[in-house]
């Protein structure tokens, strides 16, 4: 009798409705794109802030540099722009022979001190602006030289920088006042 009861009962067993599978596979769906959400949005977060740390650890570098190198300087001795842009300039250093260039080509931010090989300082620099500062207020920009577009360099005391830097969708700007402690 148990065994007929167990038979009518596995014979009666019907499968999964339609309905029940649909709602089964959209709920499974719907927890795949959750997930698949969380991880592409962990997948942008890290991205981004790798590429802020690699730009700050550039920050510091470039800043670095600018900064020992202009407080120490004895000013600003040419300077020459593309359009708008001043594209280098060069000051001399404390010991009033070295001559130390900053220039921008195309995304590479360079150092050379004297006859020595350029250093880079960033590959991710898309922007580079140089003002004198005379009596520590913002003069007038550098005076042209029309011939060829170099700048002279009026009496300052010191000079305002901004570069800007970009790494993936990441960017950060830094405008920055030196004043030369070693000027005549």
């Amino acid at each position: 009798m148990a065994d007929h009861k167990l038979k009518i009962r596995l014979l009666n067993t019907r499968g999964f409705s339609l309905i029940e599978l649909i709602v089964a596979l959209s709920l499974t769906v719907i927890v795949i794109g959750l997930i698949g959400t969380f991880f592409v949005s962990n997948y942008f977060s890290f991205n981004d802030a790798r590429d802020m740390d690699i730009l700050l650890t550039d920050v510091g570098v470039v800043t670095k540099a600018l900064e020992d190198t202009l407080r120490e300087s004895k000013g600003v001795v040419e300077a020459s722009r593309v359009e708008t842009a001043f594209q280098s300039f060069t000051v001399m250093d404390s010991d009033g022979v070295t001559r130390i260039t900053f220039s921008l080509s195309g995304t590479t931010l360079t150092q050379k001190k004297g006859d020595g090989e350029p250093v880079v300082l960033t590959s991710r620099a898309s922007d580079f602006h140089v003002l004198p500062i005379q009596d520590l207020v913002l003069a007038d920009p550098f005076y042209a030289n029309e011939s060829n577009n170099d700048f002279t360099v009026p009496e300052t005391r010191g000079i305002e920088y901004s570069f800007t830097l970009t790494e993936g969708r990441m960017t950060r700007e830094v405008v920055s006042q030196i004043t030369f402690r070693n000027k005549d």
